[in-house]
C-alpha cells in the first residue's frame, strides 16, 4: 500500500486557524496513549509475528507431508493479525526506518507491476527460489497467496517459493515488532504529533478498507461503476476478503471501543470534550460490524443489498475520521490518494 504523506491543502489553512491547539490548551492524555501502544498497537505487532512464525512452520510441515492443509488455518490467523496491525500502523512517523515496510509485506494497490506474471515465468524457470525471487513484490503476501491458492494443486516449487516468501514476510513483521519497543519514548515524547499519526492511519484505514477492498471489487467507485472484477480484490485467489474485512473494523473498533478495559482513543475525545464524535464513531462501526457478521463468503461482497449498504456506512466513518476528528483534535490532516498507483 502507498504511503500517503502529503498534507491536503483544503484543510490546511483552516486546521492551522483553529484544529492545532497549543500545548498549554490541550488536556493531559498521555496515559492514554501509552495505554493504545502498549494494548493495541504493540500488542498487535506481537501477534502477527507470532502468527506468521506459526505459518512458516505450518508450510515446512506442508513440506515434509504434502497432504497436509493445516497452513491454511495460520494463513488466515496472519491474514488477519497483519490487517490489525495495518489499520493501526504509525512506526514509518516513529522512524523512517520502517516508513516502507507495510508496502514490502503487503503490495495490494502499491505499483503496477504485474506481480503475478513475474511469479509465473519464475515457477516456470529452474532457478532456485532464494535467487529467482530478488523483487520484493515477489515476496510479499500477495505472492504468497498466488502461490498457496494460485492453483488446486500446490507443487513442491510453490512451496519452494512459499518458505521463500514466508521467511521474508516474517522476518518484515519481525522487525516492526522491534521497532515498536524500540520507538516508544518517541511516541511520548510528543503526544500531538503521536495523536496525529494514530487519527491519519485511521483515516488512511477506512480509505483504502471503503475504496480498494470495497468499492472497487464490486463497481461501486468512479472508476469502475457497475463493473465489478473479484480479481480487483486484495486476496483473490483464497477468497478470504469478506474475513480480511472484519478483521479490520473489528481493528478500528479496538481504537475506539468506548467499553474497553483500556483506556483507547475514545477516552481521549472524552478529554477533549468530544465524546459525541466518539459515540457517533462508534454507533456507524457498530452498525457495519454487524451487517459483516453474517457474511459468510466473497459471493456476499459481490451482492449490491449486501455490498452497498456498507460501502455507504464506511464512507461516512471515513468523514467521520478524516473532518470530524481532524477538526476536533490537535491534527493535520494527510491526503488520501484514491488510485494508489
Amino acid at each position: 500500500m502507498k504511503v500517503l504523506n502529503k498534507f491536503v491543502s483544503v484543510f490546511v489553512s483552516s486546521l492551522l486557524l483553529s484544529g492545532i491547539a497549543s500545548a498549554q490548551d490541550n488536556p493531559e492524555f498521555k496515559p492514554e496513549l501509552e495505554s493504545i501502544y502498549d494494548n493495541i498497537i504493540l500488542k498487535n505487532a506481537s501477534i502477527a509475528s507470532q502468527n506468521c512464525r506459526q505459518l512458516e512452520e505450518k508450510i515446512k510441515l506442508k513440506v515434509q507431508d504434502p497432504t497436509n492443509t493445516d497452513y491454511a488455518d495460520k494463513f488466515l490467523a496472519f491474514v488477519n493479525s497483519w490487517r490489525a496491525v495495518q489499520t493501526d500502523y504509525i512506526l514509518g512517523d516513529l522512524s523512517e526506518d520502517y516508513l516502507d515496510h507495510p508496502n514490502l509485506i503487503d503490495t495490494f494497490h502499491n505499483g503496477k507491476e504485474d506481480f503475478v506474471a513475474v511469479l509465473k515465468r519464475a515457477l516456470e524457470g529452474d532457478t532456485a527460489a532464494d535467487k529467482a525471487l530478488f523483487k520484493n513484490s515477489t515476496k510479499s503476501l500477495n505472492s504468497l497467496e498466488y502461490v498457496l491458492y494460485g492453483d488446486s494443486v500446490i507443487s513442491t516449487r510453490d512451496l519452494e517459493f512459499a518458505q521463500v516468501m514466508v521467511a521474508s514476510i516474517c522476518k518484515r513483521v519481525d522487525d516492526i515488532e522491534q521497532g515498536y519497543k524500540e520507538a516508544k519514548s518517541t511516541y511520548l515524547e510528543n503526544p500531538n504529533k503521536s495523536l496525529a499519526s494514530l487519527v491519519n492511519a485511521l483515516s488512511t484505514s477506512i480509505f483504502t478498507t471503503k475504496e480498494w477492498r470495497i468499492g472497487d471489487p464490486a463497481g461501486l467507485t468512479r472508476k469502475y461503476l457497475d463493473k465489478p472484477d473479484h480479481n480487483r480484490s486484495e486476496m483473490p485467489y483464497s477468497s478470504i476478503n469478506f474475513r480480511s474485512l472484519k478483521a479490520v473494523y473489528k481493528a478500528q473498533k479496538e481504537l475506539l471501543d468506548p467499553n474497553s478495559e483500556h483506556k483507547n482513543l475514545f477516552h481521549i475525545l472524552d478529554k477533549f470534550k468530544v465524546k459525541k464524535v466518539g459515540e457517533e464513531i462508534n454507533e456507524t462501526l457498530n452498525q457495519v460490524i454487524a451487517k459483516l457478521d453474517p457474511i459468510s463468503s466473497d459471493f456476499d461482497l459481490f451482492k449490491p443489498e449486501t455490498i452497498k449498504p456498507i460501502y455507504e456506512l464506511s464512507n461516512k466513518l471515513y468523514k467521520l475520521y478524516y473532518v470530524s476528528l481532524i477538526s476536533e483534535l490537535p491534527v493535520v490532516a494527510k491526503v488520501m490518494d484514491a488510485d494508489g498507483d
